[in-house]
């Protein structure tokens, strides 16, 4: 099992993201660490932690679509799982997902929600049944990203198919690579337990203050997704409903979603917005 995380910058946070993958129980683990050249002492802090099962490779500022497939070329395993470097993983995170994408052939990834938390606050989370709710979600790509990138766990050889990442992308790399995945015909499942830990902090794309170039992104990439899940233009109004919506600052989203669902604090349906999404 190979767990890839790309980091830049991330010297607060790396050591409790290596140490929850190094902690999975049920699984043998590696853990392949892409610094994309930072300016801070995340390769030291990393190196620091001295185990064997973490490989680091220094890439130098190639980028967020870059720093993956790199990683993705250093992994050594079929199933390859993200883990970005501000956040943190269920203990049984690993064991759970490779048991439900080895039971099914037509699934390319298995993922999950995530638990929102402020800076270095530690995740509070709750056990996992041993046989938990999975529930297709390629059928909801055009309208929303279901599934946190940082929880995902890979078919390599479904990656290699459609390319790996896009490095020509600026941001939503996850999105964009579930979208291509659906359209050549695989499938993407989620557990509903969230199953990992993403913290918020300014840095990140999101979460800088960049509300309205993130909402037109995503518009962008959904009006290319009608054409690669071969949807009608009848559905454009609801998409651009879904672009202002995106406009309204998280808080108030999160507390709608609240009112109506009683889960804003269980999970977030919003795409990967980590600092690697920031660009120079």
């Amino acid at each position: 099992m190979s767990v890839l995380t790309t980091a830049f910058n991330a010297e607060p946070f790396i050591a409790a993201a290596v140490r929850s993958v190094l902690a999975q129980r049920g699984v043998q683990v590696e853990h392949v660490v892409v610094d994309d050249g930072s300016e801070d002492r995340t390769v030291e802090v990393a190196r620091g932690l001295d185990d064997p099962r973490v490989r680091i490779v220094e890439a130098g500022r190639v980028g967020r679509g870059r720093a993956l497939n790199l990683a993705l070329e250093a992994a050594s395993h079929d199933f390859v799982a993200i883990l970005d470097a501000d956040d943190v993983a269920h203990p049984d995170r690993l064991a759970v997902e490779v048991r439900a994408l080895a039971a099914r052939a037509d699934l390319a990834a298995v993922g999950s929600g995530q638990l929102l938390l402020k800076g270095d606050i530690e995740p509070a989370f709750e056990p996992i049944d041993d046989a938990p709710e999975v529930r297709d979600v390629g059928g909801e790509l055009l309208y929303y990203n279901p599934l946190s990138h940082s929880s995902v766990l890979f078919r390599r050889a479904a990656l290699e198919r459609v390319g790996g990442y896009d490095e020509r992308r600026r941001a939503l790399f996850d999105w964009d690579l579930y979208i291509r995945l659906v359209s050549v015909g695989y499938q993407l499942a989620k557990l509903r337990s969230p199953l990992v830990g993403k913290r918020t902090h300014p840095r990140q794309y999101f979460e800088g203050r960049r509300m309205v170039r993130y909402a037109l992104e995503c518009l962008s990439l959904q009006w290319a997704a009608l054409g690669r899940l071969r949807r009608t233009r009848l559905n454009a109004p609801l998409l651009f409903a879904l672009f202002l919506y995106r406009l309204v600052p998280r808080v108030f989203r999160l507390g709608v979603r609240g009112a109506v669902g009683g889960r804003a604090r269980r999970r977030s349906d919003e795409p990967d917005q980590t600092h690697a999404d920031q660009s120079p």
